[in-house]
């Protein structure tokens, strides 16, 4: 370890947020990607039959992991640079019901429902990674 550094300083710069803000846009993104993608694949029938049977069932890994994968990284970037830097409520109450949007649409048995709902709640997320950025920045323009 460096001379007057510990590890505090180090898990909470902000470029290093940053980034994670900016990761956790893209995991949102990759998100709705995800999810546009396999309702347009599963409106064509006769593609889904044959060229991706039991598309649904076989990517629920994929949304369990960019669900916790999206939780992690806002944590990391969200909580730190609330509590160090800017002191806006916003990303963290954009995050938490970006979340809570996600995870009470799996549970829904309409896919339109699903996503929409998961599609709002992504947009959500990624604003939230938005919001801080702009809200860090301005608290590092003084």
């Amino acid at each position: 370890m460096q001379p007057g550094c510990n590890n505090d300083t180090i898990a909470a710069s902000p470029g290093r947020r940053s980034v994670l803000d900016r990761i956790g846009i893209g995991v949102s993104l990759a998100c709705a990607i995800h999810c546009v993608l396999a309702a347009l694949l599963a409106a064509a029938p006769a593609f889904a039959a044959t060229a991706a049977p039991g598309l649904g069932e076989g990517f629920e890994w994929l949304e369990t992991a960019l669900l916790w994968i999206a939780l992690g990284v806002g944590a990391f970037a969200l909580v730190p640079a609330y509590l160090r830097e800017h002191r806006s409520a916003w990303p963290l109450v954009l995050f938490v019901v970006g979340l809570g949007f996600v995870a009470a649409v799996r549970t829904v048995d309409s896919h339109v429902l699903e996503l929409v709902g998961t599609v709002s709640g992504v947009a959500l997320i990624a604003s939230a990674h938005l919001v801080n950025l702009r809200a860090s920045h301005r608290g590092h323009a003084h």
